[in-house]
């Protein structure tokens, strides 16, 4: 699958509609529950919607929870090759732009 056909969201993003916070996210990163993308250039890393639903689909309620530190050994970041994709920001209040 190329990175145009992945669906690629911010970690604000994925938070946001997982109903917990980015620390709970960059927590699962840090986990190594799903990999992240990395765009050379561009700060920041991306999380493949499917690949988040999936992996949070596979884990237990209570695994499912935050951990500790920041990106750990276990994180998986993927280095996405030519142009930066353009990731949808969604604000607090539900509204993408």
């Amino acid at each position: 699958m190329s990175a145009t056909q992945k669906r690629l969201r911010s970690i604000p993003h994925i938070a946001t509609m997982a109903g917990t916070t980015e620390r709970t996210i960059r927590n699962y990163i840090s986990k190594g529950y799903f990999p992240v993308y990395k765009q050379q250039g561009v700060r920041g890393v991306l999380i493949d919607l499917d690949e988040f639903e999936s992996a949070m689909s596979r884990l237990p309620a209570r695994k499912a929870r935050a951990g500790y530190g920041g990106y750990g050994p276990n994180a998986k970041v993927v280095t996405l090759p030519g142009q930066p994709v353009r990731a949808e920001v969604v604000h607090r209040d539900g509204e993408g732009r």
